[in-house]
């Protein structure tokens, strides 16, 4: 299990890498990756949308390129890096709630209301 959540980590990094290169591609592979392994420990409970890889693509795409404007825009200095990783959290929320407390959206809102 550990092994698998480094593996989990490393592919996270690299998604993060590509996206700040602009290696759309790449990071929509890695991406996948980690949903199949969140999937294999049993922190997805179920993938809700059913997207293909092109999709994902001009997902991230779009949201880097508009952030990037945004950012410029205000005059914000924010590393590259920093942008790819707010792209990736973004997109990892719309495709998999569960990664970013490895529960579903239905819990964490449910323990907003108590």
């Amino acid at each position: 299990m550990r092994r698998l959540l480094a593996e989990q980590r490393r592919m996270k990094e690299q998604a993060i890498v590509c996206i700040a290169n602009g290696r759309y591609d790449k990071a929509t592979e890695f991406i996948f990756e980690v949903i199949a392994l969140m999937a294999k420990l049993g922190t997805l409970r179920e993938q809700r949308r059913e997207l293909r890889p092109s999709e994902v693509e001009k997902m991230i795409e779009t949201k880097h390129k508009n952030l990037r404007s945004r950012y410029a825009a205000v005059s914000m200095n924010i590393t590259q890096k920093e942008m790819a990783k707010q792209v990736y959290e973004e997109i990892m929320l719309e495709l998999a709630p569960e990664s970013t407390n490895h529960r579903p959206l239905s819990e964490q809102l449910g323990d907003e209301e108590s």
